[in-house]
């Protein structure tokens, strides 16, 4: 399965044609071993804002990992803040102290993308990954299928 999530950096409709683009040629290319294209098992996601705007919209996981408190954030999609939000989180969190390296922020975001909800993310972001999330669920689907 190939999965992509990208963040819009402010450039929503050129971030979409990107993604597009690059979803089409992953298909083009994933081949099984009979040379044919796999097409349902990849997905993309576009973060309307950023990918912090994903990670911060399943606040309780994120709070419970990083043991800090977090208020529940409303109408994540429109706010300017959320990369902030969870620099700050992040520099008040122990998670991962040892790792003194600019490579801590980058390491816990890691993390913390394979512990949300993604039916919480479709709920709480609508617009950038409610159709990731349809499409993800019928990739996993058809991968469980090919394992069972």
């Amino acid at each position: 399965m190939i999965l992509i999530v990208v963040d819009a950096d402010d450039n929503l409709s050129q971030r979409q044609r990107d993604l597009e683009r690059a979803l089409n040629k992953i298909r083009d290319n994933h081949l099984d071993v009979n040379e044919q294209p796999i097409n349902d098992r990849s997905a993309g996601g576009l973060a309307i804002r950023n990918f912090e705007t994903l990670l911060l919209a399943d606040t309780q996981t994120v709070s419970t990992i990083l043991g800090v408190e977090l208020e529940q954030l409303e109408n994540l999609e429109a706010l300017d803040s959320t990369k902030e939000i969870l620099e700050a989180a992040i520099a008040q969190s122990s998670y991962i102290l040892k790792e003194s390296s600019n490579q801590r922020p980058l390491q816990i975001r890691w993390n913390l993308s394979f512990q949300i909800d993604l039916d919480i993310i479709k709920t709480s972001c609508p617009n950038g990954y409610a159709a990731f999330a349809k499409y993800l669920i019928e990739a996993a689907k058809v991968v469980a299928e090919l394992n069972s």
